[in-house]
């Protein structure tokens, strides 16, 4: 079967064309940060023993870090679960490869990665060849896909910080999609590594982690000076995102897991719904990237997974327990913080475009600084994962410009 038809929905995150454009070739040829590797030992023991002070810590506190390269270090920092409890995070910094251009301080850009998986391997910060797109980490496949985007930053004088959101390369489950968890690994990553001016960017996964972030702001952390923010492809509305698109497949897994992890009744739920199958389904891509889960389960029949004879589409919609923590993941009723850039492609075929543009209908309502990108990604569309992909493809670019327009008008505004 061609391995390209099975990655398909491992694309459905975002940008895949990674693999195909090595982030070394990416950089500037002046920066020193590329080919850097890391010893699978030393990894472990990095992000898998608890720093001190972790209880006691402020959101943002630097708890634990390491140099991996020159003007490259990895970070565990303290951040917040959805019910308060402290807990740390990992994460990478970036300094910039060339002097900002723009008036005032350097800006810090805080990017929400795509989706990666469930494994502690599939973190970013966790990919052997950091800079590199594949590293193969125990049985799961971890795709650095994005790191092509790091040059676009660090090129224009901006530092770059990357989450590896909360459960993900440290101890406990990643909460997939879960609207304050993400948004408080984003901001608190900002406090841990920004001193000045910060904007969020961030696609599929990210840009509803960009968007949740955004809103979380102003109570979370009202001292953070955010002034931008992409958020493309955000699935704002998880109701409809994950109802609506039969082509989600293990992202459904890691949403369900995740879920699981945070409410009982929504684990009772699921352990009613599933079928022995399905139950194997889940516990395998607990375990796995999002290549590898692609690769295993792309061809899984969802029908198969439960014996009720209920549509997964009609298990989120209908089922109460279910239902309602979705619906409390609604992003798009609280005023955003700084100018927002929602990004979205009408034919995108994974994350519902209507629930895309809602969220920015919502929040200028809300008297939000709202503008809109809509890309197809033009002939793209047709080729790379329909129009997910392609939109992003599309819309990087003019979604960078526009970061980097808006940070330095702010900047000029402040003097």
């Amino acid at each position: 079967m061609n391995f390209l038809r099975l990655l398909t929905p491992a694309v459905t995150s975002l940008l895949l064309f990674a693999p195909s454009m090595p982030a070394q070739a990416a950089l500037s040829s002046g920066s020193s940060m590329a080919g850097s590797s890391l010893s699978s030992a030393l990894v472990a023991d990095f992000y898998e023993d608890e720093p001190e002070g972790v209880a006691n810590a402020e959101p943002g506190t630097v708890l634990r870090r390491e140099n991996i390269a020159p003007g490259v270090e990895r970070i565990l920092y303290s951040s917040r679960l959805e019910d308060g409890t402290p807990t740390y995070v990992s994460g990478t910094v970036m300094e910039p490869t060339e002097q900002w251009e723009g008036p005032g301080e350097a800006p810090t850009v805080v990017m929400a990665p795509g989706t990666r998986g469930m494994a502690d391997s599939c973190a970013p910060s966790r990919s052997k060849d950091f800079l590199g797109p594949v590293s193969l980490l125990g049985s799961s496949i971890n795709v650095n896909y994005e790191s092509p985007l790091y040059s676009k930053f660090l090129d224009r004088g901006m530092r770059l910080v990357i989450t590896d959101y909360i459960g993900l390369g440290t101890p406990g489950v990643h909460t997939y999609a879960n609207r304050l968890e993400q948004g408080h690994a984003l901001i608190d990553a900002a406090r841990a590594a920004a001193s000045g001016p910060v904007a969020f960017f961030g696609y599929s996964q990210g840009g509803g982690a960009a968007a949740a972030a955004a809103e979380l702001v102003p109570e979370y952390a009202p001292e953070l000076d955010l002034r931008a923010t992409f958020a493309g492809a955000p699935p704002a509305d998880l109701v409809k995102v994950l109802a609506g698109s039969p082509r989600l497949g293990p992202n459904l897994a890691y949403a369900i897991e995740g879920f699981s992890a945070r409410s009982q009744d929504f684990s009772a739920a699921v352990d009613e719904y599933f079928n022995a199958k399905g139950k194997h389904w889940l516990e395998e891509n607990s375990r796995s990237c999002i290549v590898d889960s692609s690769m295993r389960w792309s061809m899984t029949d969802l029908s198969e997974l439960t014996d009720t004879g209920v549509s997964m589409s009609k298990f989120i919609t209908s089922d109460e327990r279910v239902r309602s923590v979705l619906e409390a993941q609604r992003i798009g009723n609280l005023r955003p913080a700084g100018k927002v850039l929602v990004g979205s492609a009408p034919n995108d075929d994974i994350v519902d475009h209507a629930q895309a543009m809602q969220l920015a209908t919502d929040w200028q309502e809300l008297g939000g600084e709202v503008e809109t990108l809509e890309d197809r990604g033009g002939a793209l569309s047709s080729r790379v994962a329909g129009g997910h992909i392609a939109g992003l493809i599309g819309q990087y670019e003019p979604a960078i410009d526009w970061l980097e327009e808006t940070l330095s008008t702010e900047a000029e505004s402040a003097e």
